[in-house]
């Protein structure tokens, strides 16, 4: 058994808004992709357990807590969640400005086939409210202009 929820409005801006306001409330957000840091593979070490990568850093940060890509040629060859960072085989959590070179850990599973020159970029996500209208609606001359985000 269903219920219909059954509203009465005496202006008609005000239904506008609440269907707006409706619509915008379902539709699902929108997911940005934020590049925290850019570097390419210079030396690739590996053992039983762990694939090393020397990365030459070219912009910004890395950040342990973050997401990786790798490209090749400009395709994606791999994205994921890294083991370890370190700076001097000191592990660390993310590098500073001033470092220029890394090494970025992964489990051999996930990464196997790893190319000095593959680029390597770190990122992050960035939830955004997806938003349907304006919130403006004009009526029959330029100057009847209803902003409905200013009122209540």
């Amino acid at each position: 058994e269903t219920t219909a929820v059954v509203h009465h409005y005496d202006i008609i801006y005000h239904l506008a808004k609440a269907v707006n306001t409706s619509i915008n409330d379902a539709l699902p957000p929108n997911i940005e992709r934020i590049v925290t840091g850019k570097g390419v593979i210079a030396e690739i070490h590996g053992t039983k357990k762990k694939r090393v990568a020397g990365v030459n850093k070219l912009t910004g940060k890395f950040s342990l807590g973050l997401n990786f890509m790798i490209t090749r040629s400009g395709f994606e060859v791999w994205n994921g969640a890294i083991d370890s960072l370190r700076y001097v085989k000191s592990p660390i959590l993310e590098t500073s400005s001033n470092m220029t070179e890394c090494g970025v850990s992964f489990a051999k599973h996930s990464v196997s086939n790893l190319v000095v020159g593959d680029v390597i970029e770190c990122y992050g996500n960035e939830s955004k409210e997806r938003i349907l209208l304006s919130g403006k609606f004009y009526g029959q001359n330029q100057e009847d202009i209803i902003d409905l985000s200013a009122s209540s």
